[in-house]
């Protein structure tokens, strides 16, 4: 059996109500008998026990399997759990990026539940949570390749849906997103904090002062990592569903590269970022964030010079989304146990968030930013970025070239056997269309440096070599006076 095949591996299931998110399928039935008329038998109700926000049930109606999504119990604030905008992103997505799961219906009825809620179909297959592998798959460096570039190249994937043609255009506010982000999340922060951690501070602090222009716009996830990604039971190197699309909008791309990226752990990363992995990332064969940040340029063909910044704003991001779930355990809004010692996870995203944006982080004994791993990946993401640059202006010579007005130049310029001199000065100072004989400044100076050539040599022969012998050498950097202008002309 070939490596990313394993048909007989565990499939993602669902579990038991925890008991204080449990739902009354009595109350929800007539919902689903509208909404599903020939789906007949009883109703069900399971829960995927996995996720920390929204929660996911699996609903069955006979034979009919379906998801329903909806708020977590006690959430104040409930525009962090928009389901409608929710259902909108997937009814937006629906015949332009086949992995998004078909949205089926919403309801706006709080008293059936406690909240507003959405179905969407189930998509079956296998997902990976962290560096065990379910049962039935071994996972080899081959295979790790192979998935993690799948993952890269399927958000290049859904950054290059068009987002120019209803709906997809009515949704969001492209312009000015990067700042809003770093505002709102910071604003965020400030209203569930628990404890004193200075990294996020510093951190929000740096993302305030080194906010870089926008990059374009696109669809962007913003919470893309291994266990928001369904794969094909049948070969785990393709994609089949990408899940939780809570925080989907449109806005800079780079963001969610960021945000895939700070979820993304490298070997070389200390001990404490290892001790909660979101995917077999630190395994053999996985690529690194820098390879994941350079096959995302390749595949995308877009500039990613900056980053850095991206990168530090998703640590920044994710110390308060953890924040904000380790807030609703305080306040008793849930007792899951598994929040309780989320407060720790804040501590050490918001140190390595403060490390890469040039402070000190707590828990690495102030090493500084330069220091870290990714910071030397992401000069090299910069010099790759500066190398692009230059060939797209490099393109634009060539293109601007072609331009008729030049072509004519050059066509002058050859004509009559003109030595190099004569040829540059005639280019130079050849009148525009409307008369503007303003000499272009580049071409001046080449006539300069050939004034012993051409017509500059046959001036000389005509008295005005004493003039000539006034012109400074450009190379040793000396003055290029108005009366070196008037001797190019052949004044």
């Amino acid at each position: 059996m070939s490596e990313s095949r394993a048909t007989d591996v565990r499939l993602d299931e669902p579990a038991e109500v925890r008991e204080e998110e449990r739902i009354d399928p009595a109350r929800i039935e007539p919902f689903l008998r509208r909404t599903l008329p020939e789906a007949t038998g009883p109703v069900s109700v399971l829960q995927f026990p996995k996720g920390h926000s929204n929660l996911t049930y699996l609903l069955r109606v006979g034979e009919r399997e379906l998801v329903l999504r909806r708020p977590p119990f006690g959430v104040k604030v409930k525009s962090a759990h928009d389901m409608k905008r929710e259902y909108d992103i997937l009814s937006a997505l629906k015949g332009v990026y086949g992995r998004a799961p078909k949205p089926i219906a919403f309801c706006d009825d709080e008293s059936l539940i406690g909240a507003k809620f959405y179905l969407m179909e189930r998509v079956r297959g296998v997902i990976l949570r962290a560096e065990k592998p379910p049962d039935g798959i071994a996972f080899t460096p081959e295979l790790l390749r192979k998935t993690s570039t799948a993952l890269v190249d399927n958000l290049a994937d859904l950054h290059a849906v068009d987002v120019t043609h209803p709906p997809l255009s009515t949704i969001g506010r492209p312009q000015g997103y990067v700042a809003r982000q770093v505002k709102g999340w910071t604003e965020r922060y400030s209203n569930a904090r628990t404890d004193e951690i200075r990294g996020v501070e510093t951190a929000a602090a740096w993302l305030g002062r080194n906010m870089p222009a926008e990059s374009g716009t696109a669809v962007i996830h913003n919470d893309y990592k291994y266990d928001n990604v369904i794969l094909d039971p049948n070969d785990l190197t393709r994609i089949v569903a990408v899940l939780d699309w809570e925080m989907a909008t449109v806005g800079d791309p780079l963001m969610d590269l960021g945000t895939f990226i700070g979820y993304w752990g490298d070997p070389d990363d200390p001990q404490e970022l290892r001790t909660r992995s979101y995917g077999p990332t630190y395994l053999p064969g996985s690529l690194s964030r820098l390879q994941i940040v350079e096959r995302y340029a390749e595949r995308s063909g877009r500039a990613v010079g900056s980053i850095l910044f991206y990168y530090v704003f998703a640590l920044f991001k994710i110390a308060v989304i953890v924040q904000q779930i380790y807030k609703r355990y305080v306040d008793g809004q849930t007792r899951d146990p598994r929040f309780a010692s989320l407060i720790h996870w804040v501590r050490v995203m918001a140190g390595s968030s403060g490390e890469r944006s040039g402070g000190h982080s707590p828990g690495v004994q102030g090493a500084p930013a330069r220091q870290q791993p990714f910071s030397v990946h992401a000069r090299a993401a910069l010099r790759q970025g500066r190398r692009q640059r230059r060939r797209h202006r490099a393109a634009h010579r060539r293109e601007a070239s072609q331009h008729p007005r030049r072509r004519a130049r050059r066509h002058a310029g050859h004509a009559g056997g003109q030595r190099a001199g004569d040829r540059h000065r005639d280019v130079a100072h050849a009148a525009t269309p409307d008369g503007n004989r303003e000499p272009h400044r580049r071409l001046r100076r080449r006539c300069a440096r050939r004034r012993l050539g051409g017509g500059a040599r046959r001036r000389a022969e005509d008295g005005k070599a004493s003039r000539l012998r006034e012109l400074p050498s450009l190379d040793r950097g000396e003055a290029y006076p108005a009366r070196q202008r008037y001797l190019c002309r052949g004044g």
